[in-house]
């Protein structure tokens, strides 16, 4: 029997109908300029366009390469992506659409680019799966441009994290929005702890006299609300301790769509500038008032000696000789003057230089005799000197010790009564220490004058009655003994006078 292989009219009529269908749905495909593929239920690729290979980079076998026609495939970390593992094999295995994926082809150039795939079954009229469609989105430039911006994200946290100077981002309210860990490091607060509160409630609520800041009154809410940028502001900040600190800063508008969203505000602490320049300024007001100090007190003793000089020059032989005496007794006083001057400038001058002290062990008690008959051959005075306990030997250096109990002494004669004796009492209770006590019968002390008879140039207002003086002799003191380690205070006696008391270390044993 010879079985006809002429197909029938409706047998025709279909396969011309199918390759109509398919010639179509080539033409659709090539018309898009979106790469498409299709595969049958076995993953086998049957179709794809020529935007498919322009993404591929190359030319897939019909009927052989499998699930995609890329070289290779890569997931978004650049580790490796099997072909039985894409997203098209994940839809065929299971059946169902895949989307929001994101994978990386690998051209045979080596060249990559990044698509987003949205392959979906395909289902002949009873249900069955017959195959898949995948339409793939080249999305490399989406990427680059988001690796860009990512990029620049995190350039500029590098940047914002490591700068020395505080940032602070403000809404158009006031409220915070941003702090780097400078501003952290600065105010006191961590911003985590302080997002979204208002930055003048918080940092910038009171003035340097404690009384309340209107924030209508604040320059940089004013900067904020009126979008303007304001540079060298200086103000003053208050830490979570209640602590002032100075700051300078700069405010900038913040700008979306062109529209003031908020304020950049950056900050730097100025405190340590601040007391620099009130140092400076304390240093200037010192300068001066030394200049008028020291011409006038220098003035009187120079023009003495002067002009008792020019007297017995020109006049010496025909002078009484105790009218010739007296002046040269007063250039010799004077000089003296000028000279104890000159030696407590120069020595605060190289304390204030912090030059290394050379010390070698003293006998205090001999120290103390010499510079009272030193003082004694000066001033007609009764000085007693008694001990309590034995006198240890302590480190220093011979000269500045001299200096100090000359200093005492004669700050001792110039405020008492000439008649009236001055006490030196040298105690030691068998301790580290050994103090030396200086007593007048002078003017006294007030309490907040205390420490203040110690600073340079200082001289109380019954002092400035009493006796001229340029106020260097217990500064200098001061100086000396808190160079050797130890310290000098001041008390008034309920009787009258002061007691000016200062304390040395002992030498140690080994040294005695």
């Amino acid at each position: 029997m010879v079985v006809s292989k002429t197909k029938s009219p409706v047998a025709k009529v279909a396969e011309e109908a199918l390759r109509a269908s398919e010639a179509r749905y080539r033409d659709l495909m090539e018309g898009i300029d979106v790469a498409v593929y299709t595969t049958d239920a076995a993953g086998r690729i049957t179709l794809y366009n020529e935007a498919a290979v322009r993404l591929w980079g190359r030319r897939p076998e019909v009927g052989v390469d499998e699930w995609c026609g890329s070289w290779r495939l890569h997931h978004l970390d650049g580790t490796p992506m099997a072909h039985e593992d894409c997203p098209m094999a994940i839809t065929l295995k299971e059946n169902r659409p895949l989307r929001g994926e994101v994978a990386i082809a690998e051209r045979p150039d080596g060249s990559r680019v990044f698509f987003m795939p949205f392959p979906t079954p395909l289902r002949d009229a009873s249900g069955a799966l017959v195959g898949a469609v995948n339409v793939m989105v080249d999305v490399s430039e989406h990427k680059r441009a988001e690796a860009e911006a990512e990029g620049q994200r995190e350039l500029v946290k590098a940047i914002t994290q490591n700068m020395s100077v505080g940032l602070l981002m403000i809404d158009n309210e006031g409220r915070i929005e941003f702090m780097n860990p400078a501003a952290e490091k600065i105010t006191g607060y961590r911003f985590d702890d302080v997002r979204g509160q208002v930055k003048h409630d918080l940092l910038h609520y009171k003035r340097p006299d404690g009384t309340p800041y209107p924030e209508s009154e604040c320059p940089i809410n004013g900067a904020n609300k009126s979008a303007q940028r304001v540079t060298g502001l200086e103000e003053v900040f208050v830490r979570p301790n209640g602590t002032l600190y100075h700051v300078l800063c700069n405010v900038a508008p913040v700008l979306r769509d062109g529209i003031t969203v908020g304020a950049v505000v950056d900050l730097r602490d100025a405190t340590e500038e601040k007391k620099a320049e009130e140092a400076i300024k304390h240093s200037m007001a010192i300068k001066d008032q030394f200049l008028s100090l020291v011409s006038h007190e220098l003035r009187t003793p120079i023009s003495t000696i002067v002009g008792n000089a020019l007297l017995i020059l020109r006049r010496g032989g025909t002078l009484p000789q105790d009218d010739r005496d007296q002046a040269l007794l007063d250039v010799a006083n004077e000089s003296q003057k000028l000279q104890r001057i000159i030696e407590n400038l120069l020595l605060l001058a190289r304390m204030d230089a912090d030059e290394p002290l050379d010390s070698e062990p003293i006998r205090l008690g001999q120290l103390i005799t010499q510079a009272v008959a030193s003082f004694q051959r000066r001033h007609p005075r009764r000085v007693n000197v008694s001990a309590e306990g034995d006198v240890p030997i302590v480190l220093g250096q011979n000269t500045m010790l001299s200096l100090v109990i000359d200093n005492l002494l004669s700050n001792a004669a110039k405020y008492s009564p000439t008649e009236a004796p001055i006490d030196i009492t040298v105690r030691s209770d068998g301790g580290d220490d050994v103090k030396v006590i200086v007593s007048d019968c002078g003017i006294g002390l007030e309490p907040e004058e205390a420490e203040n008879i110690f600073t340079p140039f200082y001289r109380s207002p019954k002092a400035k009655t009493q006796a001229k003086g340029i106020g260097l002799g217990l500064a200098v003191c001061k100086r000396i003994v808190e160079a050797h380690g130890g310290q000098i205070r001041a008390d008034s006696r309920p009787e009258g006078g002061c007691d000016f008391m200062f304390s040395l270390p002992s030498a140690p044993d080994s040294l005695v």
